[in-house]
């Protein structure tokens, strides 16, 4: 038995906050952001959550799919996300989305575990699939970061966007994931410096400045008391660029693929530079594939990263059927992973 994986469906909130919004907001640059991050523009929900967004992913899954999710046997709803819908985690927001499908008769679960969640879910499901437990999941990932984030901290306001996606995850006689990792470290911060002796990235409670609108429809910001991110980017940086290459030789090695086998890699949207040195770093090894990112559109979306890439890429006719792609994470809590899958666009394969 084999498990295969859809294409992606995907909801991106319209308003779209440029770079040059930024520098009437902090002292920041078009050209700072694109230098430090690779970041031109991103995508900002006000009017959605995470339930919201993810309802949307799901239904253009349908469209792109041809099906209705509620008559195709779905045994599991899996949510991925970091951001808790109006605050609130209870009922768990799979359930919510499955309600707003009709999907009935199913498990609902929600899963926290940074960027990475996304891709942690896929290899969880892939494991319940194989088990023979259940047969066809339904995977929601989505966030709603910049609602977490102070607009008035000019290192962090730029690197944030909104987004969600949905895809459906089976068992099949074909084979199209080969193999997943997972893996994390601790992140113990810096207990020399006050400001990050709870780690690297981490949640700050404090007065911050949030995104908001006018009537008119123009950016404003509001002073507004909550948990903010906090981020050390240096820290993160080191961080990322070493556990994405060792998630990627170790997916490899539990696949007995090499590099010549990849077509394509997905890494995590967050910073260009990241991309750009983990490529680097590739190529020299021998990587002759591609390093697929379009992080300058829609910034770091977090659990939505890798599937907004993906759906890009399929648009632009770039990604096919047939082909081998390695997607690799990382996230909060210093987790990490990667999978690698056998492209599966043939929508039929998901009416059954």
């Amino acid at each position: 038995m084999g498990v295969i994986i859809s294409r992606p469906g995907i909801y991106l909130p319209p308003d779209i906050l440029y770079n040059s919004d930024l520098e009437k907001m902090v002292d920041t640059s078009d050209e700072w952001i694109r230098e430090r991050s690779g970041i031109a523009t991103r995508r900002i929900s006000f009017d959605k959550g995470v339930v919201e967004m993810g309802i949307e992913a799901a239904k253009d899954l349908e469209n792109k799919l041809g099906i209705k999710l509620k008559d195709i046997g779905i045994d599991m709803v899996l949510v991925a996300t970091n951001k808790h819908d109006k605050g609130i985690s209870f009922p768990q927001h799979a359930a919510k989305i499955a309600e707003a499908l009709e999907i009935d008769n199913a498990w609902y679960e929600d899963r926290f575990a940074g960027c990475s969640g996304d891709v942690g879910n896929i290899i969880s499901a892939r494991n319940e699939i194989l088990s023979g437990d259940v047969k066809k999941i339904l995977l929601i990932a989505g966030d709603h970061l910049t609602s977490m984030t102070d607009y008035s901290n000019r290192n962090t306001c730029i690197l944030f966007g909104d987004a969600g996606v949905a895809k459906i995850i089976q068992s099949s006689d074909y084979k199209g994931i080969y193999a997943g990792y997972r893996c994390g470290s601790f992140d113990a911060g810096d207990k020399q410096k006050p400001e990050w002796k709870d780690g690297f990235l981490r949640l700050e409670p404090k007065q911050g400045m949030r995104l908001s609108k006018d009537d008119e429809g123009k950016f404003i910001l509001k002073s507004v008391a909550q948990n903010y991110m906090g981020m050390e980017g240096r820290e993160i940086f080191k961080f990322a660029v070493k556990a994405m290459e060792k998630a990627i030789f170790e997916v490899l090695k539990k696949a007995d693929m090499t590099l010549d086998d990849i077509d394509y890699i997905v890494p995590h949207n967050a910073n260009l530079r990241i991309i750009d040195n983990t490529n680097s770093s590739l190529v020299k090894k021998g990587f002759k594939g591609l390093m697929l990112q379009n992080v300058a559109m829609y910034a770091n979306t977090s659990t939505a990263s890798t599937a907004l890439t993906e759906n890009y890429f399929i648009e632009q006719k770039v990604l096919v059927d047939g082909q081998i792609g390695l997607y690799v994470v990382f996230g909060a809590g210093k987790n990490y992973g990667a999978y690698i899958k056998r492209n599966t666009y043939d929508v039929n394969l998901f009416k059954k």
